[in-house]
C-alpha cells in the first residue's frame, strides 16, 4: 500500500512560491553584493587615479615651478589644467592653447585612463570612454568631459561653477574657497608661505551616495582620503556651510594677515 508522501506527484502551488521567494531574495542579495562590490572597486580605481596625478603634478612643477595652469577660455582647444600632464602646450595665433597628446612623446602620465573616473559614468557608458574627440577639422583635441577631476562641482552650495582642480584658486582671505588653493598667495600677488601639506589637488564627486564620506580627496602632501561632502560652519564668523573639508584647526590663523590661510568650515 502506497503512503500519502509516494503519491505526491509534485509541488503545490504555495511551496513553489516559497521556493520562489527565496530565489528572488537570494538574487536580489547577491545582486546588491555585486553592486556593492563594483562600487569599491570604482573607488579604489580612482583612488589610484589621484595617486598618478599626485606624482605627476610633483614632475611637472619641477620642470615649470608651478602646477599645471587651468584656462578659463571656452575655446574648446584651451583646456589646461590636469590635461597638461598628458597634453602639450602649442601656439596659434599669439594664443597658448593645448592639444591633446596624440603623438606627444612626452608625458607626466603613463595614460589618459589616470585622468578619467570609473564612477564617471554619467559621461560615458561605454567600457572605454575616449579622452579625445574631433575638432572639426581633421584633428583631435582633449575632451573636457574626459577630465573626472577637473569638473565643476554642481552640488557646492556657496559656488557650483567652481572647478575642483584649480591651480590658483583665490586671493581674498574672506572667501570660502581661499583655503581649497594650490597656492597660498598674498593680496599683490608674491608667494608669501609655503603651501601646507593639507592643501587640496583636487578631488572626485562621483562617489557620493555610496557613503557618508563620498569623496576622495587628494591633498598636497599626496596622500588620499574620504571626506565628507559638507563641513558646517564653524566659530570664523560669516562663514557658511562649504562643501569641502576641515583641513586646519577651524578657528587657526597666522601671523601673516595678508596671506595667511584661514580654515575653511
Amino acid at each position: 500500500m502506497n503512503s500519502p508522501r509516494s503519491r505526491r506527484g509534485g509541488f503545490s502551488l504555495l511551496e513553489l512560491l516559497v521556493v520562489l521567494g527565496v530565489a528572488a531574495l537570494m538574487g536580489s542579495l547577491a545582486l546588491g553584493g555585486f553592486s556593492s562590490f563594483q562600487g569599491s572597486q570604482r573607488r579604489s580605481t580612482c583612488q589610484s587615479n589621484l595617486v598618478q596625478i599626485y606624482r605627476a603634478c610633483r614632475l611637472y612643477s619641477n620642470d615649470f615651478d608651478n602646477y599645471p595652469p587651468l584656462l578659463t577660455s571656452t575655446t574648446e582647444g584651451r583646456v589646461g589644467g590636469l590635461s597638461l600632464l598628458w597634453g602639450t602646450a602649442q601656439t596659434a595665433s599669439g594664443n597658448s592653447i593645448v592639444r591633446p597628446p596624440v603623438d606627444s612623446s612626452v608625458s607626466y602620465l603613463k595614460s589618459s585612463s589616470a585622468l578619467h573616473c570609473p564612477a564617471d559614468v554619467a559621461y560615458d557608458t561605454t567600457s572605454s570612454p575616449e579622452p579625445t574627440k574631433d575638432d572639426g577639422a581633421g584633428g583631435r583635441i582633449i575632451d573636457t568631459k574626459y577630465l573626472s577631476y577637473q569638473k565643476q562641482d554642481a552640488l557646492d552650495p556657496v559656488d557650483p561653477t567652481q572647478f575642483t582642480y584649480n591651480n590658483i584658486r583665490t586671493n581674498n582671505t574672506q572667501d570660502p574657497d581661499f583655503a581649497r588653493q594650490l597656492w597660498h598667495i598674498s593680496a599683490s600677488g608674491r608667494i608669501d608661505i609655503p603651501t601646507p601639506s593639507n592643501t587640496i589637488i583636487t578631488w572626485c564627486t562621483f562617489h557620493r551616495g555610496l557613503s557618508s564620506k563620498p569623496d576622495n580627496v587628494l591633498f598636497y602632501d599626496g596622500s588620499v582620503r574620504r571626506m565628507e561632502r559638507i563641513q558646517a560652519a564653524g566659530c570664523l564668523p560669516g562663514r557658511s556651510a562649504k562643501s569641502g573639508w576641515l583641513r586646519l584647526s577651524e578657528c587657526s590663523t597666522t601671523s601673516n594677515n595678508e596671506g595667511a590661510a584661514l580654515a575653511q568650515p
